[in-house]
């Protein structure tokens, strides 16, 4: 082999270690998105190895927070686990209707309108969305559960069993964690000038890039 490829194959473990301290020091610092048009989202990385994730994107803004470390040559971000709901049953009744009512109350009104529901039950699946007052109506039927979610800040489907299968009222309240983002084993690279990687509310397999601020 050639001395000059010699020379460069010895040289390679150094370098690799240290660019691996140089990640573990100087990882920290604040991310923003790049080249995706109307979005505005980032990550800021803490030198406790604590992080805040932001997303806006017209009127909708999401956040989240948590730990990260270095494992190899990625950055991994964790938070706390999502509870499992988004919202929290606050009533279930017998009424004198034929409809099964599911109602949603909040005191900010502009989240009320964009809520979906489903009922399961009797062989049967209703989705409908609610009405600008959080109002979902279903025809009769006998419900075995009733699953929400907000379409714009949730994540997941809230699932809630019906203990009374003559139920035909439900009333509901957001958690106060409606809107937050959570993070399990989140990945991201350092790359030339900052990290890539995915964006949880983003199209999924796709890489994005994120600059480290100056």
């Amino acid at each position: 082999m050639h001395i000059r490829y010699l020379i460069l194959f010895a040289s390679l473990p150094f370098f690799n270690t240290a660019y691996a301290q140089m990640e573990v020091k100087d990882i920290a610092g604040e991310y923003y998105l790049e080249g995706v048009m109307e979005v505005a989202s980032g990550f800021q990385l803490r030198d406790d190895q604590t992080f805040e994730f932001f997303f806006s994107y017209g009127a909708l803004d999401r956040t989240g927070k948590g730990t990260w470390q270095v494992l190899g040559n990625n950055i991994v971000l964790n938070s706390e686990a999502w509870p499992g709901t988004d919202f929290k049953l606050e009533k279930q009744e017998r009424r004198r209707q034929k409809e099964i009512i599911v109602q949603v109350n909040d005191k900010n009104k502009m989240f009320l309108g964009n809520i979906g529901g489903i009922v399961t039950g009797d062989g049967k699946v209703q989705e409908l969305q609610s009405d600008n007052d959080g109002i979902i109506s279903f025809a009769a039927q006998t419900p075995d559960t009733i699953s929400l979610y907000h379409q714009f800040y949730s994540d997941s489907l809230s699932v809630f069993p019906v203990t009374d299968p003559k139920a035909n009222y439900f009333e509901f309240t957001f958690q106060p964690h409606l809107g937050t983002v959570f993070f399990r084993n989140f990945i991201l690279t350092p790359a030339q000038h900052g990290l890539t990687g995915g964006n949880p509310l983003m199209k999924e397999g796709k890489d994005y890039h994120y600059i480290k601020s100056e």
